[in-house]
């Protein structure tokens, strides 16, 4: 990270294995990101006169069906910052691509599972 304006003025370590996909929390005091082995991770984060990270947690790994074209958000947090809403590419060959949106579908699967 960098402040802005002056993106030079200096630079903190978020990550240090890499990373993309971040996303801030709704709080305010949670950076997300998925790191360079491929898991989601939360970094507490200060930010009043300078910015900094105090402490990181994985939270879960993430199947690399899950990551779209370089460039688009994949994911997004939930309004909570407890829950992730996440988004993987189906379809076959040639581009050609769909995405579904399945809601309540834990509650979906017991009533497919009551009707065998």
């Amino acid at each position: 990270m960098s402040p802005f304006p002056d993106v030079e003025a200096a630079r903190v370590t978020v990550s240090r294995n890499g990373g993309f996909g971040p996303q801030w929390a709704h709080s305010g005091r949670e950076l997300f990101y998925v790191d360079g082995e491929g898991r989601l991770v939360a970094a507490e984060v200060e930010a009043d006169s300078e910015f900094r990270v105090l402490s990181s947690r994985t939270l879960f790994p993430v199947s690399r069906a899950f990551f779209n074209s370089v460039g688009t958000d994949f994911y997004d947090v939930g309004p909570d910052d407890q829950r992730f809403l996440m988004m993987r590419a189906a379809g076959g060959a040639g581009g050609n691509t769909r995405h579904v949106l399945v809601l309540n579908f834990f509650e979906e699967l017991e009533r497919l599972e009551a009707a065998n």
